[in-house]
């Protein structure tokens, strides 16, 4: 299954701060696992937010961060 992962699932995701729903948690969690075969898509969009976000002080992670961390997944798909 393909799913698209908002802005606050991921900051809340990567920070460890704040509450996401029961199934998403599950979802982000179950990620990793090599017979999971689902697939977590970012927009660009919500990337950008990370950026002015963390621009203004109102999160407590940097877009460098969150690109590292995605990059750092085993099933990363980021385009070099």
């Amino acid at each position: 299954m393909r799913y698209l992962l908002d802005t606050v699932a991921l900051v809340r995701h990567f920070t460890g701060k704040g509450k996401i729903g029961k199934k998403a948690a599950r979802i982000l969690d179950a990620l990793e696992d090599e017979d999971n075969n689902d697939e977590i898509v970012i927009s660009v969009i919500s990337l950008m937010e990370v950026m002015y976000l963390a621009e203004k002080n109102r999160i407590g992670i940097h877009l460098t961060e969150t690109l590292d961390m995605i990059a750092s997944s085993s099933k990363s798909q980021l385009p070099i």
